[in-house]
């Protein structure tokens, strides 16, 4: 299996922090490389997938049910570093993940507790 590179959500449009990783060979070498864009030729870093997971620290929403629907996580640990708070269907934890700014994740959370959302 070829690897499928995805920038990660640290990079910027400048050019600047570029990392790239394969998340696609987890399932099938229990590995995920780690390279820097600009040098696409150059070598990678392998990370197994416990190292990668340890990363990012999701948290299951109160909201999910414990019989494995609504399901979704949020990693709040990376709104101080990174100015993200990336989301995810935990049921498909190798999927995207949808990536929102502080202030529009918790516009969010606060429409969910009023009863909002639809």
């Amino acid at each position: 299996m070829n690897p499928e590179w995805e920038k990660s959500s640290y990079s910027n449009g400048e050019g600047g922090q570029c990392v790239e990783f394969a998340r696609n060979l987890a399932a099938s070498t229990g590995t995920v490389p780690v390279r820097d864009s600009k040098s696409p030729g150059g070598p990678a870093l392998i990370f197994s997938v416990a190292a990668w997971a340890s990363f990012v620290t999701w948290e299951k929403s109160s909201y999910s049910g414990g019989e494995g629907g609504q399901c979704v996580e949020f990693a709040r640990n990376l709104a101080a570093s990174a100015g993200i708070i990336p989301v995810r269907d935990s049921k498909a934890p190798e999927g995207p993940a949808l990536a929102f700014s502080p202030a529009a994740w918790t516009s969010f959370v606060n429409a969910v507790r009023v009863g909002r959302s639809q």
